[in-house]
C-alpha cells in the first residue's frame, strides 16, 4: 500500500511540474480508493506490524497535496520543469564537500554487521 502511496505523490508532483497527462480528478481518485481500501484493512484488526505499515501508508495519503482544493482555491500549483537535482551529476555522485556545510549522503553499514 505504501508503494502505491508513493506512487501517487509522485503523480501530484509531476502534474506540479507540468510532466503528466494524467488529469486531477484520476490521480485523486487514486488516493480516495487507496485511502479507502487502507482504512478497509485497518477495520480488519490487522497484526501490530501490519497495522503500522497500513497507518504509514494511509499518512502518506493524507499528507498529500489535495489538487481539487488547490484548484478551487486559486492557487497557481505549478512547479518549473527544471529543478536542481540534488546528489547526483550526470548520473554521477558529486564530489565531497564534508566540512563545508553541505549535506553528504553516504552508505552506511549497521556498526553490528
Amino acid at each position: 500500500m505504501l508503494d502505491a502511496a508513493v506512487l501517487v505523490n509522485y503523480c501530484i508532483g509531476a502534474t506540479a511540474r507540468r510532466l503528466t497527462t494524467y488529469a486531477d480528478d484520476q490521480i485523486m481518485g487514486w488516493n480516495a480508493g487507496l485511502t479507502q481500501k487502507v482504512e478497509e484493512l485497518l477495520a480488519e484488526n490487522p497484526t501490530p506490524g501490519r497495522e503500522c505499515a497500513l497507518l504509514d501508508a494511509l499518512a502518506s495519503l493524507k499528507f498529500q497535496p489535495d489538487l481539487h482544493a488547490i484548484r478551487a482555491s486559486g492557487i497557481n500549483y505549478e512547479l518549473g520543469a527544471q529543478l536542481p537535482r540534488f546528489g547526483t551529476r550526470n548520473g554521477r555522485r558529486p564530489p565531497s564537500r564534508a566540512g563545508r556545510g553541505h549535506w553528504i549522503c553516504r552508505s552506511w553499514t549497521h556498526p553490528a554487521v
